[in-house]
């Protein structure tokens, strides 16, 4: 029998992180679930500021995470983050990236990471600065809809309507979108989407995981507020794509002389 350790790490992030069996949490919580118990744990630092949270969860006889635990997984991380910003900080936040690891069941263990971030410092180049401000400020409100889409600090569901929303500004009057220029506008980026997974026509798609961001549920399932890893590994790789379908479309409007993507950029908007 194997089981499985599940890991996010909350941000700032140290220069190492270790978690052995002998390592004692400050909170842990047995979670009974109609697949069996799970434990989460709360790990803080020698400050007593929080450093990780851990599932603990039997996995069968191989290493990998049940389906059935993805749900799951996605709603702990979910109120995890929640209760931090209610009793420790609302300005707390959890690395983008968890990691996991199998152990057999009853082994010690020793998980450790060495973390060093490079962040380039690259200059700006004050003239383009210059242009882009003065040109776009009446355009500020489409450009703070795409910036938005592509800041990985928000959650995943406002990250998406706010592209959603920057569509809706240029291709829809009321209730009634302008389908054609819709579908010449996702047109371009329908192969992107098949080999993403996504076999239905590029529309259909993307109002699809709209109302998955939009509403709690769509159905019989929930949406992206509680959604599971499953729809939530959907939603971001359809970002991506999505944010090059507005980039895109905010060139096409603005015209030659104002030109959004083209300078060094986060690695969530690349240049066109």
């Amino acid at each position: 029998m194997r089981e499985c350790l599940y890991y996010w790490l909350v941000e700032p992030m140290q220069e190492s992180f270790l978690d052995e069996s002998t390592s004692s949490p400050s909170v842990d919580i047995p979670i009974e679930t109609s697949t069996g118990l799970v434990h989460f744990a709360l790990f803080l630092d020698a400050t007593g500021r929080p450093a990780y949270g851990r599932v603990r969860f039997h996995c069968g006889d191989e290493d990998q995470i049940p389906k059935q635990r993805l749900p799951l997984l996605q709603s702990l991380k979910e109120h995890f983050l929640s209760v931090l910003r209610l009793e420790y900080s609302e300005d707390a936040y959890l690395f983008p990236h968890p990691f996991w690891a199998f152990i057999r069941l009853g082994d010690h263990h020793s998980i450790g990471l060495g973390i060093q971030r490079f962040e380039p410092a690259p200059a700006l180049d004050s003239v383009a600065f210059r242009n882009l401000f003065s040109a776009s400020f009446k355009h500020r409100e489409e450009i703070r809809l795409l910036i938005d889409g592509a800041d990985k600090r928000i959650p995943l569901q406002y990250r998406y309507l706010s592209l959603y929303r920057l569509l809706e500004l240029y291709l829809r009057t009321g209730r009634q979108w302008d389908q054609s220029e819709l579908e010449s506008s996702l047109q371009p980026h329908a192969d992107r989407l098949r080999q993403a997974g996504f076999s239905r026509m590029p529309v259909k798609a993307l109002h699809e995981m709209r109302d998955s961001c939009a509403h709690i549920r769509t159905g019989q399932e929930f949406g992206v507020t509680h959604l599971n890893l499953d729809q939530a590994a959907r939603v971001e790789k359809f970002l991506p794509i999505l944010i090059d379908v507005c980039v895109s479309l905010l060139n096409s409007r603005f015209g030659p002389s104002l030109r959004v993507g083209v300078g060094r950029k986060p690695d969530a908007i690349q240049g066109t």
